[in-house]
């Protein structure tokens, strides 16, 4: 017969196996949580101004800065080389750059998405009346 297990137990579980934290959903959620709202407030929006489509790209980038925020606590309490005199580096460097590159990509489509949106659609929809129907000039017809 199995028991439940108390809050502090549950904590030190999930803390336990950690070795950097960087594939811990626990610690890049939390992280990452902060990161969007920061992100948001910066520029001055809600989570409810995004779409679908921009709130993705805001998680992806946002897990990726946590986890990158993770690997660089834990290479700043160690060192960023796993051995100092054969210069070996962690085996997650490559990890590493990849999490800087998805994260440079995903803010890159969040900034275009939201650009894209915020397009004039009434704008654009008078200049192409004005360029398809208006006569050359300058009347535009009618009564």
């Amino acid at each position: 017969m199995s028991r439940d297990l108390s809050p502090a137990e549950l904590e030190q579980r999930r803390e336990a196996p950690l070795t950097h934290g960087a594939h811990s959903p626990a610690q890049i959620e939390a992280i990452a949580r902060g990161k969007r709202r920061s992100l948001l407030r910066r520029s001055q929006l809600r989570a409810t101004d995004l779409d679908a489509v921009a709130l993705g790209y805001l998680r992806a980038w946002s897990r990726c800065e946590a986890q990158l925020t993770l690997l660089d606590k834990f290479m700043s309490e160690r060192g960023s080389l796993r051995d100092m005199e054969t210069g070996e580096p962690w085996p997650f460097q490559s990890f590493y750059t990849s999490l800087i590159n998805s994260g440079r990509l995903a803010l890159a489509k969040l900034e275009d998405h939201m650009r894209a949106r915020q397009s004039d659609p009434a704008g654009a929809l008078n200049a192409y009346i004005e360029a398809t129907y208006s006569r050359k000039d300058g009347d535009r017809g009618g009564a």
